[in-house]
């Protein structure tokens, strides 16, 4: 998700993640961590840098952002999976759900993400 929708969707699906493994209190959190890796992603829109160098910082910045998010779930989701649960057939994969839910929750946080970005240009009159 971060990959595709940016660092504040990454941060908010980490938080509704966490609040899924029983660990409400974090969402506004992992929001916030999301929000300052966006800041860090936008500030080079109020610097003078070409296009092409752009690219490989924002690439950089997602894959980075997103593994970290992953990473972070990975003990919790290992914990809540090895409690809570049961395959129905012997050696069944555990199959995620609500996809839609992270799906549109990322579309959302890439609106704003564009929004915040447009603005930034805006108004620094590149």
């Amino acid at each position: 998700m971060t990959f595709l929708f940016g660092p504040l969707a990454g941060g908010l699906i980490t938080g509704l993640n966490f609040g899924r493994l029983g660990r409400k209190g974090v969402v506004g959190v992992w929001t916030v961590v999301g929000a300052i890796i966006f800041i860090f992603e936008a500030a080079p829109f109020t610097l003078n840098v070409s296009d092409g160098a752009l690219r490989p910082y924002f690439v950089s910045i997602n894959v980075a952002a997103g593994l970290g998010f992953m990473l972070a779930q990975k003990v919790a989701f290992d914990h809540w999976k090895a409690s809570n649960w049961r395959p129905t057939m012997a050696g069944g994969k555990y199959r995620p759900n609500r996809t839609g839910l992270l799906f549109m929750v990322g579309l959302a946080c890439l609106a704003v993400e564009i929004g915040l970005i447009l603005l930034l240009i805006l108004s620094t009159g590149k």
